[in-house]
């Protein structure tokens, strides 16, 4: 395979996960007022590193779950896309509904 093609994948994939993850951000300081704004990535830390806290689960799996094994371009572990893709689609699915409600209650 192409080194170059891969590498470009990659960078996409990266640019759209952080995408999600911003607007999951967005969506969700629209649902929740927060005081203290640097609270807004609270959230998105636990949902990333729910994996680390729990290694007598995820150890037992035959594929890595931890978030930076699937952004790391150049990584050699074994790992399931499936697992990360449903997950980046499930939160893009919260995010569509949270702007949705939230823009309900903005209409005139």
């Amino acid at each position: 395979m192409n080194s170059y093609l891969y590498t470009f994948v990659g960078i996409l994939f990266w640019g759209v996960t952080s995408g999600i993850i911003g607007m999951f951000t967005v969506a969700l300081s629209g649902i929740i007022s927060f005081r203290f704004k640097i609270l807004l990535f609270l959230p998105v830390y636990i949902l990333l590193n729910i994996p680390a806290y729990m290694p007598k689960i995820t150890d037992k799996l035959p594929f890595v779950v931890n978030w930076y094994n699937y952004i790391f371009l150049f990584d050699d572990h074994v790992k399931n896309n499936i697992f990360f893709i449903s997950f980046l689609i499930i939160l893009f699915i919260i995010s569509i509904v949270c702007s949705v409600i939230k823009g309900r209650g903005d209409q005139l």
